[in-house]
């Protein structure tokens, strides 16, 4: 029961969804079992070898995530933290962050703790760090010739006489395929202009990534995929049009190592940015304004746009919403 073919599950033969896939939510303890509550997390069972969790009180992003018997993503010792405000300074990210297949970055800034626009940023924005309220949870129904489960989230970043940007998000599977479809959408719904800077940071792990793999990848790559021992970071980081179509992971890079952690560093390979491809210039966006974009695997390259007011700035009234659509699977 693996592989690329979708399975057919006999409706007949079971009584429950959950005895051959769907969805479950739960609430983890933390630090483990036994331990305070935790995070709240949807348990996606795609009836296929792809398992995977979403935290829900994580701006619900992917975490854990397996294919079979075999763990795809890196996790941090932090375990499923629960989210912690106070932690949006310079780089507290780190000690909340659970580490995970995909984690989002934004929505109005990414990048490293730093000030810009006269604001002082924390690393990468807040949207990990910012529960997530769950508005559908659709499980299949095979005996309606329904296969298709998905979860309907809005996490919201807002500050009182400051900026309300609101992420909807659709996580999508259908029973029996080893797939996930996911779908975010970004507006602006307060009554200014703010930044809006969006990064897919996608965390691969032991045993996925171990020495002498392979990560075969297709689409356009702005860098940062041929790797040696010896290679720089600043070596890492250049464009190459020549890049080639797979990358073989080396023994650990020198500087991946961490205090405390001897063998495979404690840092993950990321996969570079989301392309936005925006269809407007930053400088000169239309009120209504929409992109759609679709990701390719992996995705690569990035760009920052800025996110009009969905109100009229004279009588503050709603208008038409203003917002960029990320869409990560097929084009289904």
């Amino acid at each position: 029961m693996s592989g690329d073919t979708p399975i057919a599950f006999d409706a007949n033969k079971f009584e429950l969804i959950h005895q051959v896939g769907g969805i479950r939510t739960a609430t983890f303890d933390w630090p483990d079992a036994g331990g305070a509550p935790g995070c709240r997390v949807a348990m996606v069972n795609t009836g296929s070898d792809l398992r995977f969790t979403v935290a829900l009180d994580r701006g619900g992003d992917i975490v854990e995530a397996l294919y079979g018997s075999h763990s795809l993503a890196y996790l941090t010792p932090n375990g499923y933290r629960p989210p912690r405000q106070p932690l949006h300074r310079d780089e507290d990210w780190l000690a909340a962050w659970p580490g995970g297949l995909l984690t989002s970055c934004g929505p109005r800034y990414i990048g490293p703790g730093r000030e810009e626009d006269g604001l002082d940023l924390a690393l990468h924005g807040q949207h990990t760090n910012t529960p997530a309220a769950l508005l559908e949870l659709k499980n299949p129904n095979p005996g309606r010739g329904d296969l298709d489960m998905r979860l309907g989230l809005v996490i919201r970043d807002t500050q009182m006489y400051g900026p309300v940007v609101e992420v909807r998000r659709q996580i999508a599977c259908r029973l029996g395929e080893p797939v996930i479809r996911l779908r975010d959408e970004v507006a602006n719904l307060g009554n200014s202009t703010v930044a809006h800077n969006w990064l897919y940071h996608v965390n691969l792990g032991y045993p996925l990534l171990d020495t002498g793999s392979q990560l075969v990848y297709g689409g356009r790559v702005n860098g940062g995929w041929q790797m040696n021992a010896d290679m720089s970071m600043a070596d890492l980081s250049r464009s190459d049009s020549d890049l080639p179509g797979y990358l073989t992971v080396p023994e650990p890079l020198p500087e991946h190592a961490a205090c405390g952690c001897p063998g495979w560093p404690t840092g993950s390979t990321t996969l570079p940015a989301v392309p936005t491809s925006p269809l407007w210039s930053p400088s000169a966006a239309p009120s209504g304004a929409r992109t759609r974009t679709t990701i390719p695997w992996p995705p690569s390259g990035w760009n920052r746009v800025r996110l009009d007011s969905t109100r009229s700035r004279s009588a503050r009234t709603p208008a038409r919403p203003q917002s960029t659509v990320f869409w990560m699977g097929d084009n289904r």
